[in-house]
């Protein structure tokens, strides 16, 4: 059971890209959509959500309908008490969603904004110092991964795709507490 939680899409919206994602080759959409009903996911769509109502919700979902997984997208979309800095709300959010992950022993999985630094860099690949607005995204987290699709940055140059880069994306494993950081090469 997974818990979605998204302040930028409607349910509609998701579930339609979700459809796509998980459409098998030649199957109408009704087929997709009827074979995906058994899966057992939550989708809460309340824009601008406060971390507390969110917390108080996951919480709920997690006792009640045996939630074993939670996703936000994204956490800059996450209101809090206003704190006069964005660095310190941030912080705010990332401690609670920790707290969240710990009281519940159950994965949190937060998708972030990335700032302009990794368009500036040669090869164009995030580092942890592309968080967006706060370091404590680094300090709370117990991993940070990123996605790095070569393809996109040869797009928005105009140049022709490599072939062998057409699918490809890297899988940035900048931070692990428990295991080796690494990148992994993934064909898609």
């Amino acid at each position: 059971e997974v818990l979605f939680f998204s302040a930028e899409m409607s349910k509609g919206q998701i579930l339609d890209k979700f459809y796509k994602l998980w459409a098998q080759e030649g199957d109408e959409m009704s087929t997709t959509v009827e074979r995906c009903r058994k899966y057992p996911l939550f989708i809460d769509d309340t824009p601008s959500i406060h971390i507390d109502t969110l917390y108080a919700k996951a919480y709920m979902m997690a006792k009640s309908k045996g939630v074993k997984c939670i996703v936000i997208d994204y956490l800059q979309l996450v209101t809090t008490p206003s704190m006069q800095n964005r660095e310190r709300e941030v912080a705010y959010t990332t401690l609670r969603l920790k707290q969240l992950a710990r009281s519940l022993n159950i994965p949190v999985i937060l998708v972030c904004q990335l700032n302009r630094g990794a368009e500036m860099t040669k090869d164009k690949r995030p580092l942890l110092s592309h968080l967006r607005e706060s370091g404590a995204i680094e300090q709370d987290s117990d991993s940070v991964s990123f996605i790095y699709r070569p393809a996109y940055y040869y797009e928005q140059e105009r140049k022709e795709v490599p072939p062998e880069q057409e699918n490809e994306c890297e899988i940035v494993i900048a931070k692990q507490r428990m295991w080796k950081t690494k990148a992994l090469v993934c064909k898609v």
